[in-house]
């Protein structure tokens, strides 16, 4: 080979080398620019994150809500002072399906406002085979209508007209006999109807899950949202600003959802869900997906209707699902502490035991606290248990709040958020309007905690969609994770192999030039 030549070879090998560098430095901002064009909402796309941000068709995704009823087997001991007796039944599953649609970008761009349409249905197949239908009417709960009743007439001090508003026995007013579906989305208590024509209450108690509305109420002009696209911070991406049409949550005592005027009442009906207009405010993300390139010290939001507060979330671990490297967040630690423990918990009246979460100012006053199922990680959990009898002691895997991200798209892939309402049950008392005596309700019933029912809302990606993602934005992830690497180091052994080359040639020359100076010399 001539000397032209190799030094061709050597400036070629220098040139790959060099490019390969510049590859590696350029890929990675190349890739990460590809995966905000597929997963951040700034324009309606054929992407994986798009069409399952924008819709589900239910029983696709693999998101569902499981839910188990603590049905009371023996009503009228509990009543008359005895132990409760409880059988868990279920999972009732429903798969859970949305569209969102109506979609106006603002702000350019960094705002998405939108309608949305969320619903449930049915998948007998999967459900608890102990019942023919979720409208089975077979389950005795607590009435929660009554104890509602009961908080808000005590709240206008006019707890005398109680027999005229809830005319009803000791047994209805603690009793309620329903199906699965009313108990996870609500009930027409028809013992309601004076309260309801005073607007002093709704004209349907809400079930666990809130209530599973139509079509036609998704397209009310009072049903729009709006969240960050990111197109500006893309750490913001997919947080709520507004949602139902307020960048805070105001409840009215005739609604389930905030309002502010109060239909059918006075403006100044309505109040702050919290004790704060902070803690009040809605802000964290719906649960389908978080903001991209995630980083594990980065602290989530998570906003949960059950609750009307966002509920904060840590990286946990990893995991692998249907071939897709997750990382998982579970709740913190501090969200479940009372006030005592935790003063950032005060404005939410969070003034229980640790592990309670004190829902009832947006449960119309009805003395409802959320926990984990099984009183999972509830201080004084064994005596709370040992209150009622059927429940058994609880289990993390089963029982705890997990939830899956891929950290790179901010994609939710599965896990579940698990809760379980209880409501606080004592002896009441009032003074009867014709008679001026006090009356006292329920007056051998001992006082405790009893658990209504639990659910776990969540799933795993379908394997449709996991395919799909692992050959769209997965497959940017896994170059963007390992290519810019490899160009990198490749590039460099290059460089550097084209300078051994070019000192070994220099060297060589160097060498013939002083063994023909030293042929020279005399």
């Amino acid at each position: 080979m001539g000397p032209a030549l190799k030094w061709c070879c050597v400036a070629l090998v220098a040139v790959v080398g060099l490019m390969l560098i510049a590859l590696a430095v350029g890929l990675r901002p190349a890739v990460s620019m590809a995966i905000k064009e597929q997963v951040l909402p700034t324009k309606a796309s054929s992407s994986l994150a798009w069409t399952m941000w924008q819709s589900n068709t239910p029983g696709t995704s693999g998101r569902m809500i499981h839910g188990y009823l603590y049905n009371i087997t023996n009503p009228e001991e509990m009543l008359n002072g005895g132990k409760p007796v409880v059988k868990e039944i279920g999972p009732f599953v429903y798969s859970y399906g949305w569209e969102r649609f109506n979609l106006t970008w603002e702000d350019d761009k960094d705002l998405l406002q939108y309608q949305e349409w969320k619903y449930w249905v049915y998948e007998p197949t999967l459900s608890t085979q102990e019942v023919n239908d979720d409208t089975d009417v077979v389950f005795t709960s607590i009435n929660l209508g009554f104890q509602g009743v009961y908080a808000t007439l005590e709240q206008m001090q006019f707890l005398a007209a109680l027999d005229f508003a809830y005319a009803a026995s000791e047994f209805d007013r603690l009793f309620y006999k329903m199906s699965a579906r009313e108990a996870f989305f609500g009930y027409t208590d028809p013992l309601m109807g004076q309260l309801v024509a005073m607007n002093a209450a709704p004209a349907v108690t809400p079930g666990i899950n809130g209530i599973n509305h139509t079509k036609e109420f998704a397209n009310l002009t009072s049903n729009v949202h709006k969240i960050r696209t990111g197109n500006k911070d893309l750490s913001r991406a997919f947080q709520y600003v507004e949602k139902w049409g307020y960048e805070s949550i105001e409840i009215c005592p005739n609604t389930n959802l905030p309002e502010n005027p109060c239909p059918n009442g006075d403006e100044g009906a309505a109040t702050p869900a919290w004790a704060t207009k902070a803690a009040s405010t809605i802000r964290g993300v719906d649960g389908t997906n978080f903001p991209p390139f995630l980083a594990k010290d980065q602290e989530l939001e998570i906003w949960v209707d059950q609750l009307m507060r966002a509920v904060p979330l840590e990286h946990t671990g990893e995991t692998t699902q249907k071939g897709i490297k997750l990382w998982t967040y579970a709740a913190k630690d501090s969200f479940f502490a009372n006030a005592t423990e935790n003063p950032a918990n005060a404005p939410y009246y969070q003034n229980g035991a640790r592990g309670l979460l004190n829902v009832s100012h947006v449960q119309h006053l009805a003395p409802v606290w959320l926990s984990k199922p099984h009183f999972l990680d509830v201080e004084g959990s064994a005596a709370l248990l040992g209150a009622v009898e059927g429940i058994s002691p609880p289990s993390r895997p089963d029982h705890d709040f997990s939830i899956y991200v891929e950290p790179t798209t901010g994609m939710v892939m599965g896990g579940a958020g698990r809760l379980q309402a209880n409501v606080e049950l004592s002896s009441l008392s009032y003074v009867n309007v014709g008679t001026g005596k006090t009356v006292t309700v329920f007056p051998n019933l001992k006082s405790l905690l009893m658990p209504v029912a639990w659910m776990a809302d969540g799933g795993l990606v379908s394997e449709a969609q996991a395919k799909q993602f692992k050959t769209s934005a997965g497959l940017a992830v896994s170059l963007e994770s390992w290519l810019p690497w490899v160009s990198g180091i490749i590039g460099g052994l290059l460089v550097l192999f084209a300078g051994f080359l070019t000192y070994s040639a220099c060297q060589k020359g160097a060498n013939k030039s002083n063994a023909a100076d030293a042929l020279l010399m005399p």
